[in-house]
C-alpha cells in the first residue's frame, strides 16, 4: 500500500515536471520546498529521467552574492532549456543575496528557460521576507517530505555513519587538522564545495532542525541511544562551524542521554552493551578535543576527558582504538609539560602501535621520548630517539628501532632493539616495523617537531651545522597556520644559531618574519619599521568566512588608524570614473601599511556590482614584468589564463607556468581582458613606486610602463593604484608628459590621494585598538601621557615613530605611567630600538651599523632614498 507521504511527493513530482515542461523557452519560477538532501537528490534524479529536456544544476557556494548574474555566467552562453539552482542554504550573506535578487527581478525576465530554486523552510522563510516581489513570481511552492519511516531511518543512518566512520578531528598543537571532503561539481568557471565533518556525516543545521521539528509534529518518540546520537550529532555540526561552546554543551547531553548499561553478576559488560561503550567514548573524544582547542587554561580538562576517553575503549575492548588515540593525550601531557606522564603513555603507546598502530604512531611514540630525555637534559637519548623518529615517519630504512625498559629497582632505562624483545611475536607487529620502508616522504609538522628536538640535543653535543641544517628542515615543514607556537620556536632556535655563527643577515631576516606573523595572528601590536600585516583567518570552513573575514578587516582597518581613508579608496574604486589613484605621503606614514594591510583585505571581501575584486600587488621593479604576471596567476580568481595561453592546456586551470615562461606583457593584459570577461574588477596596486624610478634611470627604459598603464586604463573593470613618496610625486610629470593617460587632467586633483600622520586623537585610538587585538593594555594615565610626548610640537604622531616606540614599549614590557617615567622618554625608546638594530649587525660591524644609519639621515632628518652603491660611495669618503 503508498503511503501518504509517497503520494504527496508523486503528485509534486508530476507537477514539477509539467511546470518545466509547459515553461519550455521562456522565464518562469518555480519553488520546490525540501529540507533533506538526500530526498532532494533522489527527487533530482527522478526529474532527470521523466523530463525529456535538459535540465541543468547550478550549486551556489557558499560565498555566492548573486543570482542573476551567477546564472547567467554559467548558463547565459551555453543552451540550456532548465536551470535548478540548488545551494540556498549553505549561502553566508543570504539576505543579500535575496535583497539583490529582488531588486533586479526585471532581468529574470530576458532568460528563456524555467528557474527552479530548490529551498528548506528556513530560506524560504527568508525568500517571503527579504524578496516578496521576486517570490510573487513563483506559484504555491512544490514540497517533498520523508515519512515517519524515512525519518527514523535517517536519524538511525546518520548515527551509524557518526560512529562507524568516526569524524576525522587531529590535534596538532594550536591548530586542528580536520580532514575534509570536497564534492565537486564544475560548470564552465563555478565550482561548488560541501565540506563536511567527516565523509559520511552531512547534516546540517537546517536538516537536523527539520528532522527534530517534523518528530516532534508527527508524535515519533525516538529510543533513548537514538536521542544521544541525535545530541552528538548536533555537537559536531556545531563543532565544524567553530560554536566549541554550543558543541560542549550538546556533547554532555548526549552523554547524559545513555541509558546505564546492563552487565553480569561480577561487573562485566555484556557484549551486546559494548558498542554503547564504544559511543561514549568517541562522545567523550570529542569533548576532549574541543577542550584542546578552547585554549592552555582547557587542557587539564582536555586530559581528564581523554583519559575517559581510553578508558571507554578499554572497557569495549577496542585496543585498536586505544592505540589510534593515545598519542592525543600524549598532546596535551606534553602541553601540560607533566614529563613524567608523558613518559610513561609513551611507553605504553610504543607496545600498542607495535601491535595495532601505524608508522606515523610509532614515529609519534619516538617523539614523545624525545622530548622526554630532552627536558631531562639527556642529549645523547634526546639524539636518539628523534633521529627514530625521523627514519619512521620518512620511511627511511632503518635498523631495528628501539624500544624501553627498566631493569632493576632503580628504575633506569636501557634500550633494546626490537629482535632483543620477548620471543613470540605476531606477524602483524612484524608488518608493523617493516611498512615504513616505502612510505612516501611527508612534510608535516610532526617532522618538523623531530627536526627541531633533534637540532636542540646536536646543539648542546656541539653539532652546530647539523642542528642548523635541521632547523632549516624543520622550518620548510611547518607553516604559521599548521602549528604557530612549533613555528616560532623554530625560527628563534635558528635565528639564535645563524646569530652564533655571525650570519646576522639570515638571523634578522628571521626576526623580521616572526614579527610579521605575530602581528598577523594578533599576538603583536606593534610591527617597529615594518608594515602592519593582513589578518590570517584561522579555523573555519572555507567559503562560510565572508562575514566573519568582513569583520577582522574592520578591526585591522579600524586598528590601522586609515578607516576613512580606505572606505574613501575603496569607494575610488567603485566609481567608473576613477580609473587611476595615486596615493602619496611623507616617508614613515604607513603607505605600505594601509594598502597591504587594509586595502587588500578590504577588497578581498567587498563585492563591485556582483563583481569580485582581485587585487594584486606589485612592490618590486627590477623585473616589473615578471612580477606582475606572478602576482596576477598566483590570485585564485585569475588562474587559468595564462595556463591556457602557455601551455593550451584546458584540463588543468590551475596549472602555474614555469619560471621561465613567465608571462610577456600581450599575456597579462589578455588575462585583464579575461577577468572582466569572468565578471572580475581587477585591481592592479603598485607600492613604493618610487623605485620604479631608480631602477629605471631613463624615460626609455620606462616608456613600456606608461604604455602598459595606458592600455590597462582602456579595459573595463580594470583599476590601478600608485603609492609613492611625496618628494617623488614630481615623477609623474614626465608620465603625463609622454602618455595620453585616461583619468589624467592638468592639475592631478582627480587623481591623487593623500595620506598624513595622526592627529592625538587618531593615535590614542589607534594603540588602544592594536593593544585591545593582541591583549597588551596601557593604562589610560599612561596612554595620555604617550600620546602627547608623541605629538610633540608639531600636534600630530608620525605613524612609523608611534611603532617604533609601541614595539619597546611591548618588548619591555611597559604598561604604566612610572615605568615609563623611569625609563626616560620616548626618544629614550627610539634610541633603544635603533640600538637593537645595531646590535642585530653583530659586535663587529657596529661602528659600520651607526655610520649607515647616520648616512640614511640628512640634515633635515628625513629619510633620502639611497642605493647600494651610493651608500657604499659615501662609507668610502
Amino acid at each position: 500500500m503508498t503511503k501518504p507521504h509517497e503520494l504527496e511527493n508523486d503528485r509534486s513530482l508530476k507537477t514539477l515536471v509539467r511546470s518545466l515542461t509547459r515553461s519550455q523557452g521562456k522565464f518562469s519560477l518555480i519553488l520546490v520546498r525540501c529540507n533533506y538532501t538526500g530526498l532532494r537528490d533522489r527527487i533530482l534524479q527522478q526529474v532527470r529521467e521523466q523530463c525529456r529536456m535538459e535540465v541543468g544544476e547550478l550549486a551556489l557556494l557558499p560565498s555566492a552574492e548573486t543570482l542573476y548574474t551567477t546564472i547567467v555566467q554559467d548558463f547565459g552562453e551555453q543552451p540550456t532549456e532548465a536551470v535548478m539552482v540548488l545551494g540556498l542554504e549553505s549561502v553566508v550573506a543570504l539576505d543579500d543575496l535575496l535583497g539583490a535578487t529582488n531588486k533586479v527581478r526585471d532581468q529574470f525576465r530576458s532568460l528563456a528557460f524555467p528557474v527552479v530554486l530548490w529551498v528548506t523552510d528556513r530560506v524560504f522563510r527568508q525568500l517571503v521576507r527579504v524578496a516578496p516581489d521576486f517570490k510573487s513570481w513563483a506559484g504555491s511552492p512544490l514540497q517533498f517530505m520523508l515519512s515517519d519511516e524515512e525519518l527514523v531511518g535517517l536519524v538511525r543512518q546518520q548515527a551509524e555513519q557518526a560512529f562507524a566512520e568516526e569524524p576525522s578531528f587531529t590535534v596538532e598543537g594550536d591548530e586542528w587538522i580536520r580532514e575534509t571532503t570536497q564534492q565537486t561539481r564544475r560548470r564552465g568557471d563555478t565550482e561548488t564545495r560541501r565540506i563536511a565533518i567527516s565523509p559520511k556525516i552531512s547534516f546540517t543545521h537546517d536538516e537536523l532542525e527539520a528532522v527534530e521539528q517534523d518528530l516532534h509534529s508527527r508524535r515519533q518518540e525516538l529510543e533513548p541511544e537514538l536521542k544521544a546520537s541525535l545530541a552528538f550529532i548536533r555537537g559536531l555540526i556545531y563543532d565544524r562551524d567553530n560554536q566549541l561552546d554550543v558543541a560542549l554543551e550538546h556533547y554532555q547531553q548526549s552523554l547524559a542521554l545513555y541509558p546505564p548499561l546492563n552487565s553480569l553478576p561480577g561487573g562485566e559488560v555484556l557484549d551486546t552493551e559494548k558498542s554503547k561503550l564504544y559511543q561514549q567514548g568517541i562522545v567523550l573524544l570529542h569533548i576532549g578535543l574541543v577542550y584542546y582547542h578552547k585554549g592552555e587554561q582547557y587542557w587539564s580538562e582536555s586530559r581528564n576527558y581523554l583519559e575517559q576517553c581510553l578508558d571507554k575503549f578499554e572497557e569495549a575492548q577496542r585496543r585498536d582504538l586505544v592505540a589510534k588515540h593515545i598519542s592525543k593525550l600524549g598532546k596535551v601531557l606534553r602541553g601540560l609539560q607533566d614529563w613524567e606522564a608523558l613518559q610513561n603513555l609513551a611507553e605504553k603507546a610504543l607496545e600498542l602501535h607495535q601491535n595495532h598502530g601505524l608508522p606515523r604512531q610509532l614515529a609519534e611514540d619516538y617523539g614523545f621520548l624525545a622530548e622526554v630525555a630532552l627536558k631531562n637534559e639527556q642529549w645523547q637519548e634526546a639524539n636518539q630517539w628523534a633521529k627514530q623518529a625521523l627514519e619512521v615517519r620518512e620511511g627511511r630504512k632503518q635498523n631495528p628501532p628501539l624500544t624501553p625498559r627498566r631493569r632493576g629497582t632503580g628504575g633506569r632505562r636501557e634500550y633494546l632493539t626490537l629482535s632483543e624483545r620477548e620471543q613470540g611475536v605476531t606477524q602483524r607487529e612484524q608488518d608493523a616495523r617493516t611498512t615504513t620502508t616505502n612510505l612516501p616522504k611527508l612534510d608535516a609538522p610532526d617532522c618538523a617537531l623531530y627536526h627541531l628536538i633533534l637540532a636542540k640535543s646536536q646543539q648542546k653535543l656541539g653539532e652546530k651545522q647539523d642542528a642548523i641544517s635541521n632547523l632549516e628542515q624543520a622550518r620548510d615543514k611547518t607553516q604559521p597556520h599548521e602549528e604557530l607556537s612549533l613555528y616560532f620556536e623554530i625560527l628563534t632556535e635558528l635565528r639564535s644559531l645563524y646569530f652564533e655563527q655571525g650570519q646576522y643577515l639570515e638571523a634578522f631576516h628571521l626576526k623580521l618574519e616572526q614579527r610579521e606573523v605575530e602581528s598577523q595572528y594578533g599576538l603583536r601590536a606593534f610591527v617597529g619599521a615594518g608594515r602592519l600585516q593582513p589578518p590570517v583567518f584561522r579555523r573555519g570552513e572555507a567559503g562560510k568566512r565572508r562575514r566573519e573575514d568582513w569583520k577582522i578587516v574592520e578591526d585591522i582597518v579600524a586598528a590601522s588608524g586609515r578607516q576613512q581613508d580606505v572606505e574613501r579608496l575603496i569607494e575610488r574604486v567603485k566609481r567608473p570614473d576613477c580609473k587611476l589613484t595615486v596615493i602619496y605621503g611623507q616617508s614613515g606614514v604607513g603607505k605600505s601599511s594601509i594598502l597591504q594591510a587594509g586595502l587588500v583585505p578590504a577588497l578581498e571581501v567587498t563585492s563591485f556590482e556582483g563583481r569580485e575584486a582581485v587585487p594584486v600587488v606589485v612592490d618590486v621593479y627590477t623585473d616589473w614584468v615578471g612580477e606582475l604576471g606572478k602576482r596576477l596567476l598566483d590570485e585564485p580568481g585569475c588562474r587559468g589564463g595564462f595556463s591556457q595561453s602557455i601551455s593550451d592546456s584546458t584540463d588543468n586551470l590551475s596549472a602555474k607556468p614555469a619560471l621561465s615562461e613567465s608571462p610577456d606583457l600581450p599575456t597579462i593584459l589578455e588575462q585583464l581582458q579575461q577577468n572582466e570577461q569572468r565578471h572580475r574588477l581587477t585591481v592592479l596596486i603598485f607600492d613604493q613606486f618610487e623605485e620604479f624610478f631608480f631602477v629605471y634611470k631613463d624615460q626609455a627604459s620606462r616608456r613600456p610602463f606608461y604604455e602598459f598603464l595606458r592600455q590597462c586604463l582602456e579595459i573595463p573593470y580594470v583599476k590601478i593604484l600608485l603609492s609613492l613618496r611625496e618628494d617623488y610625486i614630481q615623477y609623474l610629470l614626465e608620465l603625463s608628459r609622454t602618455t595620453n593617460l585616461q583619468g589624467f587632467d592638468d592639475d592631478y586633483k582627480n587623481i591623487l590621494y593623500y595620506l598624513g600622520n595622526f592627529s592625538p586623537a587618531d593615535a590614542k585610538s589607534v594603540i588602544e585598538n592594536l593593544t585591545e587585538r593582541s591583549q597588551f593594555y596601557l593604562d589610560p594615565e599612561f596612554l595620555d601621557k604617550l600620546v602627547t610626548d608623541l605629538a610633540g610640537e608639531v600636534g600630530e604622531v608620525r605613524p612609523i615613530e608611534l611603532q617604533i616606540v609601541g614595539t619597546q614599549l611591548q618588548k619591555q614590557k611597559i604598561t604604566t605611567l612610572k615605568q615609563y617615567q623611569q625609563l626616560g622618554t620616548e626618544d629614550r625608546l627610539v634610541e633603544q630600538f635603533l640600538e637593537d638594530v645595531v646590535r642585530d649587525c653583530g659586535k663587529e660591524n657596529k661602528d659600520t651599523a651607526q655610520l649607515i644609519l647616520y648616512l640614511l639621515t640628512d640634515e633635515n632628518n628625513a629619510r633620502p632614498l639611497k642605493n647600494k652603491a651610493e651608500l657604499a660611495a659615501d662609507l668610502a669618503v
